[in-house]
């Protein structure tokens, strides 16, 4: 019976977690970190609330209808030696639901287009972050003392803790440049990944902080995942590049590796600067920021 009642009672402070830190002025979402099973559990918005957060172009970021995904802290597991340390920190994510976060075409083009060849296509465009349905990962943060002082290295976020499958998918696509236009609604080889790790560490001043991916799978767009998509994503993974995010997103990630390391109880993020604002009161809005661009096209079409 007792169990029963903390799962009740984490359901209702897993909805309740999105309406208490909705407000654009207290910044971003509230993380619990407490391992106590009564404790408040984190809903979907919340646990991935850094992909906006280390967004370096727009995000619109929305649970589904009636989300029921909640996080929960499982455990810790700290090695604290004088100059290194490493701490893995266990999570679970339990209800039906998803929570997509895609990434607006228009804003994206832009950002990449300096970098590409004129009359190149553009290759391997983030089109969504979805997280579905029920998973177990960690957080791994590791780091060194220097001068007494703990400095964090690495957080390697993962989703397939203990062999389980990742619930984690993105959504990639190319473009190919008519009459030296490159259109979101002109996008081909679409192709969906499952995520096993995403890994972001500290820079060195002046260098563009970068996120390392690391694969289950990748099949196209219609295809079912078997056999032929694992080899894939294997191979995948030799040459999959870093991803350039945001200064102060990869900040924050270190920032929260931190106290996870410190054993404090919860993390406030800071306020994601490119997410996307919705006036529409049915809308997720655990996270508020950005505005929506006047001439946004049509997610999907």
């Amino acid at each position: 019976m007792k169990y029963g009642y903390c799962f009740l009672t984490g359901i209702v402070s897993c909805w309740l977690t999105g309406a208490l830190y909705a407000s654009p002025e207290m910044g971003g979402p509230t993380m619990n970190l407490a391992t106590d099973p009564a404790s408040t559990a984190n809903n979907a918005a919340t646990l991935m609330y850094f992909v906006p957060l280390v967004s370096p172009t727009l995000v619109d970021s929305v649970s589904s209808p009636d989300n029921q995904q909640c996080a929960r802290i499982l455990s810790f597991q700290r090695e604290l030696n004088r100059k290194d340390f490493r701490v893995v920190c266990e999570f679970d994510l339990q209800g039906f639901g998803s929570h997509t976060s895609t990434y607006e075409p228009n804003a994206l083009i832009e950002f990449w287009r300096p970098e590409v060849k004129a009359g190149k296509p553009m290759s391997n465009m983030l089109d969504y972050i979805k997280l579905e349905g029920s998973g177990y990962g960690s957080v791994e943060v590791t780091g060194r003392t220097v001068k007494g002082r703990r400095e964090v290295s690495t957080v390697r976020v993962r989703f397939n803790r203990g062999g389980h499958k990742s619930p984690v998918a993105i959504g990639l696509y190319n473009i190919k440049p008519i009459d030296g236009r490159y259109d979101y609604a002109n996008r081909s080889d679409q192709l969906i990944a499952r995520v096993n790790t995403l890994t972001f560490r500290k820079t060195e001043p002046g260098t563009k902080p970068t996120m390392l991916v690391e694969v289950a799978s990748v099949i196209g767009a219609e295809e079912k995942e078997g056999f032929w998509g694992n080899l894939k994503g294997a191979l995948a993974n030799l040459f999959i590049p870093p991803v350039v995010v945001d200064q102060d997103g990869n900040d924050a990630m270190l920032q929260f590796g931190a106290a996870l390391v410190d054993g404090q109880q919860s993390f406030t993020f800071p306020k994601a600067k490119n997410l996307i604002v919705h006036s529409d009161p049915s809308v997720d809005q655990t996270q508020i920021s950005a505005k929506v661009p006047s001439q946004q096209p049509e997610i999907g079409s």
